[in-house]
């Protein structure tokens, strides 16, 4: 069987002298101030809360004129000045009612000075952020759930696109193809679920069809709730990957060059006592000699170790005019990796 609840008894009527002191402790234990103030600007009444927000004695209020913008509108924000020259902003609400048989005015006074000190500070942290996003080089933007709700100046810049075409539209706009935007999606998010961001290399297009390289990096405004949305920045490095791929093309000629041509080429460090270190040879070293250049590093005294003795010799005796004159060219013998000998003609630049 439930436990059955005791029925509540109904509420006694109070006495009048309960009713009142039931009243008098809202008034007094109230958070807020609570002032009355007759229609000549006299205070007739305060509660402790009205004498702790001005910071004044009861005996200092009443009986006094406040001095308090009490007509007009019933709601307002003002500030007081207490005694030590502190100001506090104070949220007033007033009503018209009756006092001891005259009319007056009922005045609500509740201190929001921390509350707009909060707001004042989040609007010029906001108007920072707007700044930074306004000025940055770098393209900055805004996407929930892959619809670009903002972006910067910069993005417009390098897409093409004005402000107003971009915003509310899905992301895909600025990808090439399908597949583009389908792996930065997936490949960002999945980066975003393990480490809290994302950054991938992809492409976009440019309104005028253009395609350019993009660095995107982007970050949740909460990582506990995508749907609030992901800001993200977009460097354009077109430029930079034209200079790898011409780097890259570069060095595989110089690469193909080096392994077809008779003689080769190297670069390294000579020590006084004749040693080597070879830090670059091309690739007719080894089709000439057997030898590789990790190969040749690893053997005492590295390449020179391949010299005649007396032939290296005359090498280091000439270091002197090499330093002076900047170049050398000297001829020595050879030791192959298969024993055979060589005449070797070496023009040597010495490069401080």
């Amino acid at each position: 069987m439930k436990n059955a609840k005791p029925k509540r008894e109904p509420a006694k009527t109070a006495s009048p002298e309960r009713f009142e002191r039931q009243m008098r402790d809202l008034v007094n234990y109230n958070l807020d101030g609570i002032l009355v103030v007759g229609l000549d600007g006299v205070t007739l009444f305060a509660n402790p809360a009205a004498c702790t927000l001005l910071n004044r004695p009861l005996a200092s209020l009443l009986d006094v004129e406040i001095g308090l913008p009490l007509s007009g509108a019933d709601y307002t924000e003002i500030e007081i000045r207490h005694p030590d020259g502190s100001l506090a902003t104070v949220e007033m609400r007033v009503h018209s009612i009756e006092w001891e048989g005259q009319p007056a005015w009922l005045a609500d006074l509740r201190d929001i000075t921390e509350r707009r000190q909060a707001q004042e500070a989040l609007r010029a942290s906001e108007e920072k952020m707007r700044s930074i996003f306004r000025a940055a080089p770098t393209g900055i933007g805004v996407v929930c759930n892959r619809v670009l709700m903002d972006v910067n100046h910069r993005i417009c810049e390098m897409t093409g696109y004005a402000k107003e075409e971009l915003i509310g539209q899905s992301a895909r706009i600025l990808y090439p193809t399908q597949e583009d935007f389908d792996f930065v999606g997936r490949e960002k998010y999945r980066q975003i679920a393990g480490a809290g961001t994302g950054q991938v290399e992809t492409r976009w297009r440019k309104k005028d069809g253009a395609v350019i390289d993009i660095l995107l990096a982007s970050t949740p405004i909460d990582n506990k709730d995508l749907s609030k949305g992901v800001t993200f920045t977009a460097l354009d490095i077109t430029e930079r990957k034209l200079a790898e791929d011409a780097l890259r093309k570069s060095e595989e000629r110089h690469r193909q060059i080096s392994t077809l041509m008779s003689d080769y080429v190297y670069y390294g460090v000579a020590f006084p006592d004749g040693s080597t270190e070879t830090q670059w040879i091309s690739g007719a070293f080894e089709r000439i000699t057997g030898y590789t250049k990790e190969e040749v590093n690893q053997l005492q005294g590295g390449y020179s170790s391949l010299v005649f003795p007396e032939d290296l010799q005359e090498v280091i005796r000439q270091y002197p005019n090499l330093i002076k004159n900047g170049t050398l060219t000297v001829e020595y013998r050879l030791r192959c990796k298969n024993g055979e000998i060589r005449w070797m003609l070496d023009y040597i630049q010495y490069v401080k």
